[in-house]
């Protein structure tokens, strides 16, 4: 789905820079300073997340407009970003000094040329080991394998926080996440609704001197598993639901087939046969009542 703006020439386009930030204050100025160097006829704007050091004033003195958001979590700064600017091409990046300025072009191309809605900046053959922990690479790996089985996709970066977005992808997009699971929700949205996606190999580098990492590896990577979860039964209710019936009936056909027929195992195993048919049935409903609203919208 390619909207009407993607043959349009770049120099026609209004180009807004996003800049979700908390406590960035060591790398925010040089993202914007950055960024105006590249994208000399772009807006930058930095969504202020209630940072508690100089990250709002020092990306106003650099020259970006800065808008706060005070519900916490990147996820809400994307909301404020999808609200509150308008553009005909929304360039998403992280205010850490991780994601080069001078890959932007590439993706502004792939969105004003017309051979996407949105297009993912992909770190995969950028990031040498030695700047990612072996635990956040395999729950990267992890997560990014678990994505294309549910959905039949085949990103090789879905956690990828730099992006270019046509102003129809972003005014059509209703999101929910609060944290770091946004670049997830946003694949899946984009999937469901028939956007174009494309990935886009950048370059990548580690954070300077004096930032800290806001994400946590564990809280953050349950709640992107959760999030995977919670779009499944939203948007592929059958294949949820089929897999927990099907597992249901294997397990209770396996207690009721080795206990005693009169026993209360034998009970047990006819309780969780009945769960695999009430749940195929409401996946089978739930199904048909997302494929009627996908069709009405």
């Amino acid at each position: 789905m390619i909207s009407e703006e993607g043959a349009k020439a770049v120099s026609d386009l209004q180009v807004a820079v996003v800049v979700p930030c908390y406590n960035e204050e060591a790398t925010v100025a040089k993202v914007v300073s950055d960024f105006q160097a590249r994208l000399s006829e772009a807006r930058i704007y930095v969504i202020d997340n209630n940072s508690t050091d100089a990250t709002a004033r020092c990306a106003s003195a650099a020259g970006a407009t800065v808008i706060g958001e005070k519900r916490q979590g990147k996820g809400y700064a994307i909301q404020r970003m999808f609200e509150t600017i308008d553009a005909d091409i929304y360039i998403m990046v992280d205010g850490d000094d991780t994601y080069p300025a001078d890959d932007a072009q590439n993706l502004i191309a792939e969105v004003a040329e017309g051979r996407a809605d949105m297009a993912i900046g992909n770190r995969s053959d950028a990031l040498p080991k030695s700047e990612m922990s072996t635990i956040r690479r395999f729950g990267n790996w992890m997560i990014g394998a678990l994505f294309n089985q549910l959905f039949h996709a085949s990103f090789k970066d879905v956690l990828s926080g730099y992006r270019a977005m046509n102003r129809e992808f972003v005014l059509n997009l209703p999101l929910l996440s609060a944290g770091f699971e946004i670049e997830t929700e946003l694949n899946v949205q984009a999937l469901v609704r028939g956007y174009a996606v494309v990935e886009i190999p950048i370059g990548y580098r580690e954070r300077p001197e004096g930032s800290v990492s806001k994400l946590n590896a564990f809280r953050d990577g349950h709640r992107i598993l959760r999030t995977l979860g919670t779009l499944l039964i939203y948007h592929r209710p059958m294949p949820f639901f089929g897999l927990l019936s099907l597992l249901s009936a294997a397990v209770g056909a396996i207690i009721w087939g080795i206990v005693p027929s009169a026993s209360a195992g034998a009970q047990i195993g006819i309780g969780l046969i009945g769960c695999a048919v009430l749940s195929f049935a409401l996946g089978f409903v739930l199904n048909a009542l997302n494929m009627r609203f996908q069709e009405i919208h």
